[in-house]
């Protein structure tokens, strides 16, 4: 990000490292300045410490903050690993760099380019690795997501994820990711590089400033804006630079003679004139005299005086300014704290600064612990705000509403949808009294709404209407809104975007109704109140996220989706009007969280059902009928949220359980209970409400813990003046480095990669060996266990001692995998069905697979790409002594996982392809029978069970299945155990996945006794099954493998048909020959074959199916931009002997045959 600037606090010293010719002379020369030690980052910052250690803090999801680690929890300052001789350090978004006194550059953090290693897959770095083939640097700077060096040959080079800006500096104004170091451009004698956003600008030996990169407003000070470059140019008439500051659309330089110039967008007063003008040439800023560095964020500029002291101005919504205020000045504040500044470093929305003795201190913006680490996003213990009297409270994922002792309904957080009736749209850690309710007796929050129950028993509503949560029958958000048709409510409730209420004993709700939650029969919405059909004396109403529950005469009554369990009728469908919950008669208080539900018998005990890690008996999956909460046998009062739930108990104790990442289990912690916790409440407790976040009332105040986003449980994250940052030791004053020789040194990281320790095979649970219906044995499967592992290290092993350890392989390197005798499969197996992965592969390559006794076939059984972990799983034909061999073409370290053998005449019969389960909650997660559908993102350390027979054409009788598992959109590294529901899950990976990168492989699944498959997942992802084939048919044969098709020009095929093609475009089809080429059977009923995508302009997928039908809603293939990756389908071939490949986007395609049916 902008840089965090070089003290050059005395003119002396500048002048002794630029080198000044005299007027008119052409010679000039350079040395580099140094680079920065402290940055401040949007969403983690960095400093380098005298010892040359870097610590870093905030935001590790992408594994920026170097500790080998991937965390959704906000850090605290803590060291970078295996770093102890850094620089400088430069902080992207999601990425950080740092320069070694060896002149090397290390990177880590999320990927796509930005780690300058080839890589342009969105995968994740947990620690530090070395920039390779780069040339020493002396300094680095970063924008949001491309890093810049200067060399020690004064030359400089970017790289990043993307050029759609020209910030690369090549020469061009692409979108193309330029993941390796490129050089600038026309661009010599540099001293100084800052970056910012999506430009850099450059001081050089000659005292005057290059710019290239975006120029939407002017910020490359050349005179012209709106005109992005790619190739540096000069701002316009300055000249005398002794440093720079860019921001993220203006850009600022000290002279000489200590004034300061800033130059693009100069609203909000960031120039400091008193005035809110642009330019795209370079004015006076600030009206100092005395600046000795500078820095720019997000239309805000700070200089540090020789005095020590800072000064500031311009955009300050989020205390940028460190003033004590969130007022925007377009006139500079001069402070005096911290005291001593020696150097500041400003990002969009956030700031840290450097004293001349090492002092750290941040402030603005604190979203992820970026300034100040704890009390921040999570308040993970309660926290006390004082109030009058409050009478009703709730909450919901983003706003606190109560009702005061002057029947006034106040609310607190988040305001994008203007749910606090201030017109400001910002978000507010302080009480907002709403504006026209004056006789409130209840209220009630939704996701985006809030409404209020007067006390003339009308409904009043305000905030998002876009599902007609309002009820006023309009469907746009216009004010404080009087609800249609209901008089006399005696209870309101709202949740998600729906809101119901009682009157009369009958329920009437309005809103969102697409899974069935208006409970009237139908799935729509309804912008006014419909009637709950057949409920007639209900006391108590509670609104979910898609779910609603209701007190009935002392039974329990819920509607809408039930994918769950929430509706605790004992099963998992949703319904569009009142099922009874199971065994519940007495109840006295009932809630409904997001996918579960609880509710208090009238002995007290608090019962749950529904997603089971929240429903506090300690199990995992789903419970459909009501469990007891262990130990909560005397509640009063329950609470309910998106991923857990808090009983007020008679003595006035709260006891909480489920999920904890944002501390909503108020016990000081992050970390899940599926049993209650006891959570440290204020005395006096007498109502309780929750959903992120849990708050209780006494009678004169809130306490409130969990998500905090917006101050809705606590202060609001900002931090309005400076802040110090704990760190274990004073941060370093820069210096140039000392490196004197061209010659790289190269340091040797390791690096977090899927496939890691996590994917180590463990115990060895037996697995029943599937009978065909003739009784012979068919693809019989083992308990997945590791055959093969190159790497060395703590429980890097294999299931018996052999072949651990081996070492990584070489280009071109052949390994011989002992296969049969071992792990359970029998000595005269004739396939096996394995897992190969290839695990921080150095450079794109492949491997097959293939029985020892031939030469390596011209095909691939899994694809790579350098930086990134792949595996597939593929049947692979054994030898005659067991054995099969696995040619890998390029440097890399592998691992083999076998999980089940094929003996002679296995069975198999191909269906669909047929989706079975998509865990998404959008529209495009449609299954073929409509379940396992929308159940939400699965959370890591979790497991999903999908039943797969008596459906999609898979029978009961049916004992394996082929299916292809997808993780969608995950949030980082991580794994799948595909297992047959197993205690414990096996301990081998089905599938490692990467962030920000869809990741399928098709696998054959042995089923659980009642047909159903579990799937593990180590990580927060998405996931999808599509299910191709069951064993329980034909006769498999293991052939080649061959390469039927390869669209690369230039390339063949073992016959020589299907080669060349050209590219496949988007929404185009390859029929296929398969039956009767290269020695295959003319009757094929299936062709097990490896599909692989090459060079893919976008990102996309490929469905195989038989040619004579339309493509299914299925895919067999995911792939992105950058990376070739392969998957393993059991295709099913049409009368004709083909099978057909639809492709999504423009892609080259390979087809390697591995075995068939007939």
């Amino acid at each position: 990000m902008a840089s965090m600037k070089r003290l050059l606090a005395i003119v002396p010293l500048l002048v002794g490292l630029l080198v000044i010719s005299p007027i008119g002379s052409t010679t000039t020369s350079a040395a580099a300045l140094p680079g920065k030690t402290v940055v401040a980052g949007r969403d983690h910052s960095c400093a380098v410490l005298t010892d040359g250690t870097i610590e870093c803090w905030g935001r590790n999801d992408r594994g920026q903050l170097g500790r080998g680690t991937i965390t959704a929890v906000d850090e605290p300052p803590a060291p970078v690993v295996g770093i102890s001789d850094a620089e400088s350090v430069a902080v992207g978004d999601l990425f950080t760099c740092a320069v070694h006194v060896t002149g090397d550059v290390s990177c880590w953090g999320l990927n796509g380019g930005r780690l300058g290693d080839g890589v342009t897959a969105q995968t994740s770095v947990s620690m530090p690795q070395t920039v390779p083939g780069l040339a020493p640097a002396e300094s680095i700077s970063a924008g949001t997501s491309f890093a810049c060096v200067v060399h020690v040959d004064l030359t400089a080079s970017c790289w990043g994820s993307s050029n759609v800006d020209g910030q690369i500096g090549n020469g061009t104004v692409t979108g193309s990711v330029e993941a390796t170091p490129t050089p600038v451009v026309g661009l010599s004698d540099v001293a100084l590089l800052d970056s910012e956003d999506r430009h850099t600008c450059a001081l050089l030996g000659d005292t005057t400033v290059r710019c290239w990169g975006n120029n939407f407003s002017g910020q490359l000070g050349d005179g012209t804006s709106g005109t992005d470059s790619g190739t540096p140019v000069t701002v316009a008439g300055l000249s005398g630079v002794v440093d720079i500051g860019v921001g993220k659309s203006h850009s600022c330089a000290v002279l000489d003679d200590g004034t300061a110039m800033c130059w693009g967008n100069g609203s909000n007063g960031g120039f400091g004139v008193g005035n809110t003008a642009s330019s795209p040439t370079p004015v006076v800023a600030l009206g100092v005299a005395t600046a000795i560095s500078i820095d720019a964020g997000d239309r805000v500029t700070c200089a540090v005086l020789t005095s020590g002291e800072r000064t500031c101005s311009g955009f300050n919504s989020h205390g940028m300014l460190g003033d004590g205020t969130t007022t925007t000045s377009a006139s500079p504040v001069t402070l005096a704290t911290p005291a001593d500044v020696a150097e500041v470093s400003l990002t969009e929305q956030a700031a840290c600064s450097r004293s001349a003795a090492g002092a750290v201190h941040c402030w603005g913006r604190n979203s992820h612990g970026e300034v100040e680490f704890g009390g921040v996003m999570s308040n993970p213990s309660p926290s006390a705000l004082t109030l009058n009297a409050p009478a009703a409270i709730d909450i919901d994922q983003y706003n606190l509403c109560l009702v005061d002792n002057l029947a006034q309904v106040r609310c607190r957080g988040a305001n994008s949808s203007d749910q606090l009736q201030n017109g400001t749209g910002q978000a507010s850690d302080a009480f907002v009294t709403i504006t026209g309710v004056s006789d409130a007796s209840d209220v009630a929050v939704g996701s985006t709404h809030a409404c209020a129950r007067r006390t003339t028993g009308d409904i009043v509503c305000w905030g998002n209407d876009n599902s007609g949560q309002l009820g006023d029958g309009v469907g746009v958000s216009t004010g404080v809104v009087t609800v249609s048709g209901v008089t006399a409510a005696t209870e309101v409730a709202a949740g998600g975007q729906t809101t119901c209420a009682i009157e009369g004993g009958a329920v009437k709700c309005w809103g969102n109704g697409l899974s069935g939650q208006l409970g009237n029969g139908a799935f729509a919405q309804s912008e006014t109140p419909v009637t709950v059909s057949g409920i007639a004396s209900a006391t108590k109403v509670a609104v979910g996220n898609n779910h609603v529950c209701a007190i009935d005469g002392g039974a329990v009554k819920c509607w809408g989706s039930g994918l769950q369990g929430q509706l605790g009728d004992g099963n998992q469908a949703s319904s569009n009007v009142p099922v009874t919950v199971t065994g519940i008669t007495d109840a006295t208080d009932i809630v409904a969280g997001s996918t579960h539900s609880c509710a208090i018998t009238g002995t007290g005990q608090a019962e749950c059902w529904g997603s089971a890690v929240y429903v506090g008996d300690g199990s995992f999956g789903f419970a459909t009928e009501p469990v007891d909460v262990l130990g909560v046998t005397d509640a009063s009062e329950l609470a309910a949220g998106q991923s857990g739930s808090c009983a007020l108990r008679t003595g006035g104790a709260v006891s909480c359980w489920g999920q904890n990442s944002h501390g909503q289990m108020g016990d000081g912690t992050l970390i899940d209970a599926p049993t209650p916790v006891t959570v440290a409440v204020p005395s006096g407790v007498v109502s309780i409400a929750g959903y992120d976040s849990f708050c209780v009332a006494t009678a004169s105040a809130v306490a409130c813990w969990g998500r905090n986003d917006d101050g809705e449980t606590g202060g609001v994250p900002l931090a309005l003046s400076p802040d110090p940052v704990a760190l274990s030791g004073p941060a370093a004053t820069p210096t140039t480095t000392t490196t004197t020789t061209t010659t790289t040194t190269t340091t040797t990281t390791t690096t977090t990669v899927p496939g890691s320790t996590t994917t180590v095979p463990g115990g060895t649970t037996p697995t029943t060996v599937p009978v065909g219906p003739s009784g012979s044995t068919v693809f019989a499967p083992v308990a997945p266990a590791r055959l093969l592992e190159s790497r060395v290290g703590v429980g890097l092993t294999t299931i018996d001692g052999q072949q651990q350890g081996v070492g990584r392989q070489g280009d071109g390197s052949a390994v011989t995998v002992d296969i049969a005798g071992r792990a359970g499969v029998p000595a005269d197996a004739t396939a096996a069905v394995v897992n190969i992965t290839a695990i921080r592969p150095a450079g794109t390559g492949y491997a097959t697979g293939h029985p020892c006794l031939d030469d390596p076939p011209l095909t691939s059984s899994l694809n790579y790409s350098a930086g990134v972990s792949l595996g597939n799983e593929v049947i692979v034909e054994l030898d005659d002594d067991g054995n099969a061999c696995l040619f890998l073409s390029t440097e890399t370290d592998v691992a083999v996982d076998v999980v089940a053998y094929l003996p002679a005449g296995a069975a198999y019969s191909p269906v669909g392809p047929a989706r079975l389960a998509d865990t998404r909650t959008t529209p495009a997660a449609a299954t073929v029978d409509g379940l396992f559908e929308g159940d939400g993102t699965l959370q890591p350390q979790s497991e999903y069970l999908v039943e797969v027979t008596g459906r999609a054409g898979v029978p009961e009788s049916a004992t394996a299945a082929v299916v292809n598992v997808t993780a969608i959109r995950a949030a980082g590294v991580g794994y799948f155990t595909v297992h047959p529901c197993l205690d414990p899950a096996p301990n081998t990976a089905s599938l490692n996945y990467t962030a920000g990168a869809n990741r399928g492989n098709e696998i054959i699944a042995p089923l659980s006794a009642d047909g159903s498959i579990c799937v593990f997942t180590s990580a927060t992802t998405d996931l999808s099954i599509d299910v191709v084939g069951y064993i329980d048919g034909s006769t498999y044969a293991a052939f080649g493998p061959v390469r039927l098709l390869d669209t690369r020009p230039g390339q063949t095929t073992d016959d020589g048909a299907f080669a060349g093609l050209g590219k496949r475009t988007a929404g185009s089809t390859v029929e296929l020959d398969v039956a009767g080429r290269v020695g295959l059977p003319d009757d094929l009923a299936t062709a097990i074959i490896n599909v692989t995508a090459i060079a893919a302009d976008g990102i996309g997928y490929a469905t195989v199916h038989p040619c004579l039908d339309d493509p299914p809603n299925a895919a067999s293939l995911n792939f992105v931009p950058g990376v070739n990756g392969g998957n393993e389908v059991v295709a099913e071939v049409d009368d004709d002997g083909r099978i057909c490949i639809y492709t999504s986007a423009d892609v080259h395609l390979t087809v390697d045959l591995a075995g068939h049916t007939t």
